[in-house]
């Protein structure tokens, strides 16, 4: 949850099962090394079996879909430097991001209703490709930057 929940933060979890999750809510949920915050994007059902897709709030990158039974519950407070406060809601954001985000959860979906092993591959190749994008972005600013004409320095 990066800026909304920083590291080092206390939580509060209120324990829910699939019947009480709701899109928008942010869910702890175990993953393969760790335990995430994320706010829930989708609920689906693939052959059978429940699963949430949820995104941080930073991100337009969905996480590989988790089934229902990783759900530990909702996040219901955060604690940071001794002060309880509710989790906030997600910052407004560009109808671009809001977009992108947008299409990325829904072929994570797609793929998801295909096979579950397909759409956490999906997932890592939209990470990894949007990470390479913004690399070279900032790879061309760099350029830019180091070949701008420079401005002359006048002379008293």
């Amino acid at each position: 949850m990066g800026k909304a929940l920083p590291p080092g933060s206390i939580i509060r979890v209120r324990f829910a099962n699939d019947v009480n999750l709701e899109t928008g809510q942010v869910v702890t949920y175990v993953a393969t090394d760790r335990i995430v915050a994320h706010r829930l994007v989708k609920m689906a059902t693939s052959r059978g079996d429940r699963y949430v897709i949820t995104c941080g709030d930073g991100t337009v990158c969905p996480d590989a879909p988790m089934p229902v039974s990783a759900v530990i519950g909702i996040l219901t407070e955060i604690r940071n430097n001794g002060v309880w406060r509710p989790v906030p809601p997600p910052q407004p954001r560009s109808f671009g991001f809001r977009l992108m985000a947008y299409l990325f959860s829904r072929i994570v979906l797609i793929a998801l209703w295909l096979d579950p092993r397909f759409s956490n591959w999906v997932a890592a190749r939209i990470v990894e490709t949007r990470a390479m994008a913004v690399r070279g972005v900032e790879f061309v600013k760099h350029c830019a930057r180091r070949n701008s004409p420079r401005q002359p320095v006048p002379r008293s």
